[in-house]
């Protein structure tokens, strides 16, 4: 059996969380593909959008925009407010879920994909740069991306952005392994077929609790199985879930199913 995709509510703006420098880092920040702490930023320089990355501090904000030759950095470089990317809910609430994809393949599925975007400035995620990866600033206009480090910006433009990232909210369906309960209900729906079949499977033993291989109780990689009680976050929507059998009937069970 296979899933059914279902539809997502209208699609809401994007949200951003305004912070000075040095203060309290917020909720739900969407993280940068693959990065362990780097977060979709935006600053206004003289009116002008520009996108780079924050950090969390101990706890605290901090940041690092390209600004022509330089990076700016810190209280005095940047002064007022910064803007972090933020997700708070998921597709079925909010009506899409954020993804990164190729600059390349940027004209592809227009009717299901936004750009993330604020004036003709966009982030841009350079993957493969020697010497780390860095979220940085793209004029739209001019295709020109700018990105900063250690007191410095670099300017990249032509032929290699095809392959750099770049992030879109994506308006259909979900995120990949998504545990909220609407996917869920699909996955088990599609796995089991009813909750008879689901019945049947707990019952058969230890090999079903333990999260052995195909089993529901551990989330599997290339397969979309997933189980209930998400942990952690990417930063795209799509979270990463841990938990039993009995806990993904009792969810089934709360959903009256």
């Amino acid at each position: 059996m296979q899933l059914q995709l279902h539809s997502n509510t209208a699609p809401n703006e994007d949200t951003w969380a305004f912070k000075p420098i040095g203060s309290p880092f917020p909720d739900n920040p969407v993280k940068v593909l693959g990065q362990q702490n780097m977060y979709v930023a935006l600053w206004y320089k003289n009116g002008k959008p520009v996108h780079g990355y924050a950090w969390n501090d101990a706890g605290v904000v901090q940041a690092s925009f390209p600004y022509g030759k330089a990076e700016l950095t810190g209280k005095v470089d940047l002064g007022g407010m910064i803007q972090v990317l933020q997700y708070n809910g998921d597709h079925n609430s909010l009506g899409y879920w954020y993804e990164w994809i190729k600059y390349k393949d940027r004209f592809e599925k227009t009717d299901e994909r936004q750009l993330v975007r604020c004036g003709d400035s966009m982030p841009i995620l350079w993957v493969n740069r020697p010497g780390g990866t860095l979220l940085g600033t793209l004029n739209m206009k001019t295709e020109e991306a700018y990105f900063s480090q250690a007191g410095k910006a670099e300017c990249v433009l032509g032929k290699p952005l095809s392959e750099m990232m770049i992030i879109v909210r994506n308006l259909k369906g979900s995120p990949p392994w998504c545990p909220c309960d609407t996917c869920l209900t699909e996955q088990l729906t599609a796995h089991y077929g009813n909750e008879g079949n689901l019945e049947d499977e707990t019952e058969q033993g230890p090999a079903a609790e333990e999260g052995a291989p195909g089993s529901i109780g551990q989330a599997e990689t290339g397969t979309g199985a997933t189980t209930a009680n998400s942990t952690a976050e990417d930063g795209t929507g799509a979270t990463s879930a841990n938990g039993t059998v009995e806990d993904i009937y009792a969810s089934l069970d709360s959903l009256n199913l």
